[in-house]
């Protein structure tokens, strides 16, 4: 798929998540929303995520890396974007149970620093 195409492809994904969950935002209560509407919450903000880091990523690396080809990064710019969106998503649910302190925070960012460093050192090694 062209560059453009691609891009513009996510960029409209992105936009359409975003605006199902501000619909989701503006027609739930959160005090009284049942599970179902509890999940379509957090789905439409997971796909809105991904598509915006995603966006993001792509963006830094073509501004920031000589000689940019999507090709060789985006293998990388998915799984960054999937582990950031699972990290926001992970620490929203532990606010929302009321979990959320600072040292609860840190072992999830640790977690998913230490699956990206694997990554990373396993892709040199092939």
């Amino acid at each position: 798929m062209h560059h453009k195409v691609y891009f513009l492809t996510m960029l409209l994904a992105a936009i359409i998540g975003w605006l199902t969950w501000v619909i989701i935002i503006l027609n739930i209560n959160p005090f009284n929303a049942s599970k179902l509407e509890i999940l379509l919450f957090y789905i439409t903000l997971l796909f809105a995520l991904l598509g915006t880091i995603f966006l993001i990523g792509w963006f830094m690396r073509s501004r920031f890396i000589k000689r940019f080809r999507l090709e060789d990064h985006l293998g990388t710019i998915w799984r960054q974007s999937v582990l950031i969106t699972f990290l926001v998503l992970i620490l929203l649910f532990f606010q929302s149970a009321g979990a959320l302190l600072w040292w609860v925070a840190i072992l999830p960012i640790l977690a998913f620093i230490m699956l990206e460093i694997f990554f990373v050192t396993y892709e040199r090694k092939i």
